[in-house]
């Protein structure tokens, strides 16, 4: 996972190091979403690339862009503002949906609600033909809140289903 962290993400940031997820810092985050999506290339999977809110979420666009015209798959992952914020906050307050859009194959703001297995539908996503990026916008009390679960993860699969095979018709 590369990034540039700010206050906004640090919870997420620090989960990930928890469970063995390493996080290579970097001085901009356009530089964290270029390396994600070299490091997707190469791999044939996803990368993760990481910023705050606000400017460091613009930032990070630059190279969210690129992997989709790279058809790379990759997961931008942008710190948003708070829920509880949101209605009365002025400062860094973007729709990041709309700004990542269209570049992106999908983007979501995660809700706290079945958060793991919208994680495994955005990495398949990523991989499904063609291959592109997903954005997912993590609010900073989400982030630090329990997740609700009413769908069991491990039924959401990593891989896309295979091709059809070809009928044999011309």
């Amino acid at each position: 996972m590369f990034g540039l962290p700010g206050g906004e993400i640090l919870d997420f940031i620090e989960a990930a190091r928890k469970v063995g997820i390493e996080f290579i810092l970097v001085r901009h985050e356009a530089v964290a979403a270029f390396m994600a999506d070299a490091a997707g290339q190469i791999a044939r999977k996803p990368a993760v690339c990481v910023s705050t809110l606000g400017p460091g979420a613009m930032n990070l666009t630059l190279g969210v862009a690129n992997a989709y015209l790279d058809r790379s798959p990759l997961i931008a992952i942008t710190a948003a503002m708070s829920t509880a914020a949101a209605p009365y906050a002025t400062h860094q307050q973007l729709d990041l949906n709309a700004v990542f859009r269209p570049f992106t194959k999908q983007t979501i703001t995660l809700d706290g609600v079945n958060t793991a297995a919208t994680v495994r539908r955005a990495w398949r996503t990523t991989l499904e033909p063609r291959f592109g990026p997903v954005h997912l916008a993590l609010p900073s009390d989400v982030a630090r809140q329990p997740d609700r679960q009413a769908e069991d993860p491990a039924m959401v699969t990593l891989t896309p289903d295979a091709p059809p095979a070809p009928s044999g018709e011309i």
